[in-house]
């Protein structure tokens, strides 16, 4: 599927429908197995999760779902991390006081991007980047962050050159 046109790429945000593809794409940009969280679900299910459905945009390409992007503003960051890993593990107080934020006040936070097989290569990755970043008030680069733990799921040059081409004062 390379070279898909741009127009017949749809940006959507994603609903309570799409929670497998949420979840997946959690798991498949940190490189995880899927029986590691066996309630991830519950969690993509609720709104006030880091791996919410309400934090994700998807491409759909001739009606099929292509990709997802999950990305959140910073402002809520630490109490959604708070209540995504106490649901999804056993992790103690005193643990996720002592983890360091990803994301600050003030930032938006690119968190997991996941192009299904047959699609990726063709764009949908630094697309689905550009489109999430649209509605947003220009921007510092320090103010837009992205952790690239997992070099096998996002380090492809289009993506890359996706960050680097948002628009943003020097």
């Amino acid at each position: 599927m390379k070279n898909i046109e741009r127009n017949i790429i749809e940006y959507v945000d994603a609903t309570p429908l799409d929670s497998s593809l949420v979840g997946w794409t959690f798991l498949t940009a940190m490189g995880l197995d899927s029986g590691r969280f066996p309630n991830l679900e519950e969690v993509v299910l609720r709104e006030d999760t880091l791996y919410s459905w309400k934090n994700a945009r998807i491409a759909v390409c001739d009606g099929r779902k292509a990709g997802c992007l999950i990305a959140y503003s910073g402002n809520d960051y630490v109490a959604m991390r708070d209540r995504t890993w106490s649901l999804l593990t056993d992790i103690s107080r005193e643990d996720l006081e002592k983890m360091e934020p990803e994301a600050f006040p003030g930032e938006y936070y690119l968190d997991s991007l996941a192009v299904l097989p047959e699609f990726r290569g063709s764009g949908i990755g630094g697309a689905l980047i550009r489109d999430s970043l649209r509605p947003l008030p220009r921007v510092s680069p320090a103010r837009l962050s992205s952790a690239r733990r997992n070099p096998t799921t996002m380090p492809c040059a289009a993506t890359i050159r996706a960050l680097d081409s948002v628009n943003m004062p020097k």
